[in-house]
C-alpha cells in the first residue's frame, strides 16, 4: 500500500471560527476518509503563546495512543527564552521536527535566534516545518492581520544552515517557485522541502512544479483542520503525472525527509 502522508496538520482550538475536527479522533477520521494514512501534526495553541511547550504538552496528552497515525511537529519560538530547553523536549517526545512561526511569533528568520534554532534542530536529526502563512490572509480578523513570512528569507535560511531539511507550508505558487529554485538535487535530502497546501492555482499547479523542479521535494499537505483534506490529495491524483511521481508526492517523499 502506497503511503499517504500529510505534511502540514494542526490539532487544537483556531479563535477565529469554530473548528469541527480539532481533536485527534475526528482529525483522523477526516483524514483517513480521503485515503491519508499518517500526518505530522503541530499544535494551533502554541501560536497564540510566547512560549510554545505548554502548547507542545497538551497535543502530546491528547495523541496518547494515537502516535501511530500522528507524526508530532512541536512548536518552538526561537524568539522566547529558554527555546533550547523545548527542542531538548522535542527530542525527547520523539518527534519528527519542530515548527516555527515566525510571522506570529514576531521574528525574522534572519535573526540569529532563529538560525541557531534550525542548526540545533538539525544537529538534533529534526526537520524544519516553516509556517509561512496559516490561511489565506483574507480571511485574517481585520484587528488581528499577520502577513506571511517572506518566502526569501525561508530561501536565505536554508543557505545559512548547511545539512537543514527545512518544509516551507503554505507557499502560494509564486513563493513556491522562488522556494524550489537553487535546490540541492532532489537525491540530497538536505534544503528546502515544498508542502503543496497553499498552492491552489493555477490549473495544473503540481504538474507545473514537478516539471520545472522534478517532483523530489514537493509534499502533499491539507492544511487541516483550516483547510478541508479532500483538494489536497485530489489535485495529486488528478495531475498528468506518472503513477510513481504522484506516489513520492503523495507519500514517498515524506517517507524519505522524515526517515520513516
Amino acid at each position: 500500500m502506497t503511503p499517504v502522508i500529510d505534511a502540514n496538520a494542526y490539532l487544537g482550538d483556531w479563535p477565529f471560527r469554530a473548528l469541527r475536527r480539532r481533536t485527534p479522533g475526528a482529525l483522523r477520521r477526516a483524514l483517513g476518509a480521503v485515503g491519508i494514512t499518517r500526518a505530522a501534526v503541530s499544535p494551533l495553541a502554541a501560536i497564540f503563546r510566547q512560549e510554545c511547550q505548554s502548547a507542545n504538552t497538551e497535543m502530546l496528552r491528547a495523541l496518547g495512543r494515537s502516535r501511530d497515525f500522528f507524526l508530532p511537529a512541536l512548536a518552538l519560538n526561537p524568539g522566547y527564552p529558554g527555546w533550547e530547553d523545548d527542542l531538548e523536549a522535542a527530542v525527547a517526545a520523539r518527534a519528527v521536527g519542530v515548527r516555527l512561526f515566525p510571522n506570529y511569533h514576531a521574528y525574522g528568520l534572519g535573526d540569529d535566534a532563529a538560525r541557531a534554532a534550525v542548526t540545533r534542530a538539525t544537529e538534533a536529526g529534526l526537520a524544519v516545518f516553516i509556517s509561512l502563512r496559516m490561511q489565506d490572509e483574507r480571511h485574517h480578523h481585520p484587528r488581528m492581520m499577520a502577513p506571511a513570512a517572506p518566502a526569501n528569507e525561508v530561501a536565505a535560511l536554508a543557505q545559512a544552515a548547511p545539512g537543514a531539511r527545512i518544509v516551507a507550508c503554505m507557499a502560494r505558487y509564486g513563493e513556491a517557485e522562488a522556494l524550489l529554485a537553487g535546490n540541492p538535487s532532489s537525491s540530497d535530502p538536505t534544503g528546502v522541502w515544498l508542502d503543496l497546501s497553499g498552492v491552489q492555482g493555477p490549473v495544473g499547479c503540481v504538474d507545473l512544479l514537478a516539471r520545472r523542479f522534478g517532483a523530489g521535494r514537493l509534499l502533499m499537505g491539507t492544511g487541516a483542520p483550516l483547510q478541508y483534506p479532500l483538494p489536497a490529495v485530489a489535485k495529486i491524483h488528478s495531475s498528468e503525472l506518472a503513477a510513481a511521481e504522484r506516489d513520492r508526492i503523495l507519500g514517498g517523499n515524506a517517507m524519505r525527509l522524515l526517515a520513516l
